[in-house]
Order: C-alpha cells, then sequence, then structure tokens
C-alpha cells in the first residue's frame, strides 16, 4: 500500500450532495455519513477492509496502527460500522454485516462548508473529478405503499414483562429491549434516496447509509456515541422518551414532563454514571453538568446530557468500553446483554452499534446506529428499543417503540414530512 500514492488534498471544483449521492450506484462497498453540522463523508469501493471477528471491537486499533504503517498518511479516513454484540445462534438477516463491517475507501470525499477534500490515487483524482462532474441527481422518491408487520410482538411484550420481574428482583438495573418491524413494498428499495428523504425530514442529527453487497443499513440517529480529537474526547448520555407536541405550549408542557418523570430520570442517571465511570476508568477527567437538557427531534424529544473528557487514550479504547452505552444495552452491562439475547429472536447487528469514521492518527467520531432500517430488494427491517427499568409496563414500551419506527417508516413510503 506504500506505493499507491494516496493523495488527500482539496478537488478542483466543489460538487453537490446530489453528484455524490449518484455516483454511489457504481461502487460497493458505499457509505455516506452526515454530522450534525453538515459535515459529510461519502466513499466509493474498497483497498482495505476489516470485519471484526465475533463483533469484537478491540482489535479495531491494530488494525488502524497496521494501516498506520503502511500508508504512512495519518490524515488517511477509515469508514464502517461495528457490531452490536458478539454473534450467537440466534436468526440473523444482516448477512454480511452481522458483525459489522470497516473500509479504507479507493475514493473519498469530506464535503464541508467552504471545500471539498480528495483522498484516492494521485494519478486518478482528475478522472474522479470528470466522473462526478457527469452524475445527474437522482430522481425524487416515490410515494409508495408498504405493509408492515410487527415480528413476534407478543413474545417482546411478554419479555418486559419478564424483564421487569428480574429488575424487580434487583438482579439488574436496567435493560434495553429491541424489536423489529418488517416492511415490504411492491418494487425494490432505492437506498439513496431513502437516505436523501431521511435527511429532509430528520434535519440537524447523523445520517448514515453503509451498503455492502446485497445489504444496506441507513440511520437517521441524534445519539453521538464518542468522538476524540487529540486528548479532547465528546460524547453524551441520552435516555427517555417523550413525543413532540402539536404546539409550542403543548411541546413545551411534554417536555417539563419528561424532566420530571421519575422513571425516565433515573434511566438517565444510570446512562450518565455508566459513561463518566467508563472514561475515568480510562484514565480521563471527566465533565457534565448535573442536570439533562432535552433534545429535541421531530417526532420525539429526549433527556440529553453532553460529557467531555481530557487524556491520552485511543478512538479503539473508548469504543470498545463505551459500547453498548445503557442507552442501547443496560446496566450492569453484561447482565443486560444477556436477557437481550434471551428475549431478542434476531441478532441485532449494526442496530445500536458504532458507525462513523477515524483517521490514521486515531480522530473520528462515531454515533449509535438508532432510528434506523436494513433493505435488501423489496424487504426492510426497521429497529427500536425500549429502556426497561423498574415500572416500566409493556405496552407503553411497545408504543415507545411503534414511535421511534416512524422516521424511517415515512422515509421508506417516500415522505419528507
Amino acid at each position: 500500500m506504500k506505493n499507491l500514492n494516496y493523495r488527500v488534498q482539496a478537488l478542483t471544483q466543489r460538487p453537490t450532495l446530489a453528484q455524490l449521492c449518484a455516483l454511489g450506484a457504481q461502487y460497493d462497498p458505499f457509505y455516506m455519513g452526515e454530522m450534525p453540522n453538515g459535515d459529510c463523508y461519502v466513499a466509493y469501493g474498497q483497498i482495505a477492509d476489516f470485519k471484526p471477528q465475533q463483533g469484537d471491537l478491540t482489535t479495531l486499533t491494530q488494525w488502524q496502527q497496521q494501516l498506520k504503517q503502511q500508508f504512512q498518511q495519518p490524515e488517511i479516513e477509515v469508514v464502517g460500522a461495528g457490531g452490536f454484540q458478539t454473534t450467537d445462534q440466534r436468526a440473523s438477516v444482516w448477512g454480511p454485516l452481522t458483525t459489522g463491517y470497516f473500509f479504507v475507501p479507493q475514493f473519498l470525499v469530506h464535503l464541508t462548508a467552504t471545500q471539498a477534500i480528495y483522498q484516492g490515487p494521485a494519478d486518478q483524482q482528475a478522472w474522479f473529478e470528470q466522473q462526478l462532474a457527469q452524475q445527474v441527481a437522482l430522481p425524487a422518491q416515490r410515494l409508495q405503499a408498504v405493509q408492515t408487520h410487527a415480528l413476534a410482538a407478543q413474545h417482546w411484550q411478554q419479555g418486559v414483562t419478564a424483564t421487569v420481574a428480574r429488575l424487580q428482583q434487583h438482579q439488574q438495573q436496567k435493560v434495553v429491549l429491541a424489536r423489529v418491524l418488517a416492511v415490504t413494498a411492491g418494487q425494490a428499495w432505492q437506498p439513496v434516496q431513502v437516505w436523501q428523504t431521511l435527511r429532509q425530514q430528520q434535519p440537524q442529527t447523523y445520517h448514515f447509509l453503509l451498503r455492502y453487497q446485497d445489504r444496506t443499513f441507513i440511520s437517521a440517529t441524534p445519539e453521538r456515541l464518542v468522538a476524540r480529537q487529540g486528548d479532547q474526547v465528546t460524547t453524551a448520555a441520552i435516555a427517555g422518551t417523550i413525543r413532540r407536541g402539536v404546539t409550542p405550549e403543548q411541546d413545551q408542557t411534554l417536555g417539563a414532563q419528561l424532566l420530571n418523570d421519575a422513571k425516565n430520570r433515573q434511566e438517565q442517571a444510570y446512562v450518565v454514571q455508566a459513561i463518566t465511570q467508563a472514561l475515568r476508568q480510562l484514565g480521563l477527567t471527566v465533565h457534565y453538568d448535573q442536570q439533562p437538557q432535552l433534545l429535541k427531534n421531530p417526532q420525539v424529544q429526549h433527556l440529553w446530557t453532553p460529557i467531555t473528557g481530557n487524556g491520552v487514550v485511543t478512538l479503539g479504547a473508548l469504543l470498545a468500553s463505551l459500547h453498548p452505552t445503557p442507552a442501547l444495552g443496560g446496566l450492569p452491562k453484561v447482565a443486560a446483554l444477556q436477557q437481550i439475547r434471551q428475549v431478542e429472536p434476531q441478532q441485532r447487528g449494526l442496530f445500536g452499534a458504532p458507525i462513523g469514521h477515524f483517521n490514521l492518527a486515531g480522530d473520528g467520531e462515531f454515533a449509535v446506529g438508532i432510528r434506523s432500517g436494513l433493505l435488501q430488494g423489496q424487504q426492510a427491517w426497521l429497529f427500536a428499543g425500549a429502556g426497561i427499568v423498574v415500572g416500566s409496563q409493556a405496552p407503553q414500551e411497545f408504543q415507545e417503540t411503534a414511535l421511534k419506527f416512524q422516521p424511517m417508516l415515512q422515509a421508506l413510503k417516500g415522505d419528507a414530512k
């Protein structure tokens, strides 16, 4: 790889996001990751890839160090996603994405508010720019009817009730249980157009698409897992959910209700405690506010606590330590994951797992792959979870997950509202 003569520099002409999206059809794998600040990473093809064995993220740092020695260019970006947890004998719809997938792109464009940065072979930049210039924006996604089927719905609600019984015996503090909504369309999905609809519908959040072979994972997630820039680490604790109001007054009332709800505040406190403890165990100095804020998305609002840390630590160590947070796994972590395996009939794959980018210097940003779906032909599977604590009731948790399905479900229908 040392002889590839990789280049990282500005493109001579700034492409549109529509052109970057359209070119993706010619490459496998293909990745798009848009940050809440508008920065977008678009990656085409691969010259090196990595599948975490059994979903183990601890080996990611070792692979990064190997790449750093081969390229000797710390600014080279890598993109991809981990798997939620180690594989087991449960059913999986995820195919080649089951344990996660990372890759060094053949070509990558980092689009910011002011410039477009090219990463790729030096002798192919002019050709790549010509390819981009020839791209025509994809047609708008067509509205289409879909059929939905909640997989193992009764089994899931029974699992919630059984989990609450375990919590009441003080065996655990919290378990996050996810369920699956199967969606079928009359024609094959166009994943890039679904992603474009989703980013219109869910502004100022993370927007991801990862396509590998015949599977495409799409997510519009509000939840940052971790970002590292030198010795500065930023993350956040998110837990508790309530719907948005129809009027500003109702929205404010619902937000205040969430801020003062004992069950949701307890759930949020568990997440803050677990994240700050994990960061301190890595040797970081931690800072955060004692009172949560409200994080508002179009359909729902959450309790949100930004957390920062300072110290020397690798991004791989941060991912392995923080994932899964109590917002997606539970507390204690090991016991919660065991309960998840018992209740959920499907493997989670990339749902709730880290997705994002990092460079070979070890700086990068990862979000948590929620508000998400997996697409394959005319079939899609949507995923949503609910935090189960003492006091949780199965019907209410079922409705909470139904609310969380809505962003992806509307995007699949072609509805950007």
